[in-house]
């Protein structure tokens, strides 16, 4: 029944708005893509630098440290970006039009973003932007956590590659041997060992978080 009702949403978007219509919303979406991993980038590094100057000795973070930088970023991202997000998934859900097989209910007019905030503002109020903070913090753990794993397996293969080059008498770090396929096993690695450790926990937070942003 699922698989149909999906099929039959595929077969009614094309049909009214073109294969185009699949994309509908792509560009808000990118958009709060950019800005969310902008923000915890910034928040990340800006944590890491302060808890690498506040103590003396190794130049990297620990892992209770990782997690630490990781929590904070990611706390703030969600608090500043929440509202992106209810109104992309507001629009999306107002821009939806009648299934064809309904032709009698007429169709949905297409929502602006400044139209969708103000709609937002009108109904629900200003708190309404933050709807569903509470479970989207409690996400926030498995990109921490993954970032965290990503963070000290590129730090164990760094140590690993410096001491075999110090052994040949090397000058250059290793860091500068770490390629891109490197970094795309540290990233898949630490991607899949997080994913069945959360995948569960975190599909009942997604549903709960949904049914909050369409209340």
């Amino acid at each position: 029944m699922g698989e149909q009702s999906t099929y039959q949403a595929v077969v009614d978007i094309i049909q009214q708005e073109g294969i185009l219509g699949l994309y509908s919303g792509l560009r808000s979406s990118l958009l709060g893509i950019s800005v969310t991993n902008g923000i915890y980038y910034y928040f990340y590094e800006r944590s890491r630098g302060a808890i690498l100057k506040s103590r003396p000795g190794s130049k990297g973070l620990s892992t209770i440290e990782s997690i630490l930088a990781g929590l904070i970023a990611g706390s703030a991202t969600t608090i500043i970006s929440n509202p992106i997000w209810v109104v992309q998934t507001t629009q999306a859900v107002h821009t939806m039009k009648q299934p064809a097989s309904d032709p009698t209910r007429p169709a949905v007019k297409k929502s602006g973003i400044t139209e969708t905030i103000q709609h937002i503002l009108r109904k629900d109020g200003i708190s309404a932007f933050w709807r569903g903070i509470g479970p989207a913090l409690v996400l926030v753990l498995n990109p921490v956590l993954q970032y965290t794993v990503f963070e000290q397996l590129k730090n164990m293969l760094i140590t690993r590659r410096t001491a075999k080059l110090k052994a040949a008498g090397a000058v250059m770090t290793a860091a500068v041997l770490l390629s891109d396929i490197d970094y795309f096993f540290l990233g898949a690695l630490s991607k899949l060992g997080m994913y069945f450790s959360t995948t569960s926990v975190r599909l009942s937070l997604m549903t709960i978080y949904a049914q909050l942003l369409h209340q």
